[in-house]
């Protein structure tokens, strides 16, 4: 009985403990005044360190990137190859400015695209984590002055295109 219950306790603690949906979520939204695009993208603090460290470049606690340029580098090549944007097949350079993590375990960091004219269509790319989480989900939220509009991103579909100017 004893060992029934030592088996039970320690399924329900692993089981506690790891989740089977993985989500990260984008917002963007084109700063006419600025003439950038304003991006943040969210993903679960303790993913981005095991997915860092699975890539064979160990960040450690994201805690410790806020203020260390090195570990902040290794996860804007990794970010910005796993999110990017294009305008008539040419990716924009993108840049991140910072991180937060906040007291939920989730990582944000906030990204700006350079200088330019608001292009009529884009495509995005979002695999980010996708080649390591199988169930991992993308999603984002393009902020227009018409409202908002939402993109899903899942591995067979990693790719979508959006239209600021409707014809």
């Amino acid at each position: 009985m004893k060992g029934l219950l030592a088996t039970f306790f320690f399924l329900f603690t692993f089981s506690a403990s790891a989740h089977v949906f993985y989500f990260s979520f984008a917002e963007m939204e084109y700063n006419a005044a600025d003439e950038r695009f304003e991006i943040t993208v969210r993903a679960t603090g303790h993913d981005v360190e095991e997915y860092m460290a699975h890539l064979g470049k160990p960040i450690g606690k994201l805690e410790t990137c806020k203020d260390n340029p090195i570990k902040l580098k290794l996860l804007e090549q990794v970010v910005l190859a796993e999110f990017q944007i294009l305008s008539n097949d040419k990716p924009l350079a993108l840049e991140i400015l910072g991180l937060d993590i906040n007291l939920k375990d989730e990582v944000t960091f906030y990204i700006v695209s350079k200088k330019m004219t608001l292009p009529s269509s884009i495509t995005i790319n979002f695999s980010f984590l996708m080649n390591y989480f199988e169930e991992q989900q993308n999603k984002i939220t393009i902020i227009t002055p018409e409202g908002k509009e939402y993109l899903t991103f899942l591995r067979h579909k990693l790719t979508r295109t959006f239209d600021f100017i409707k014809l």
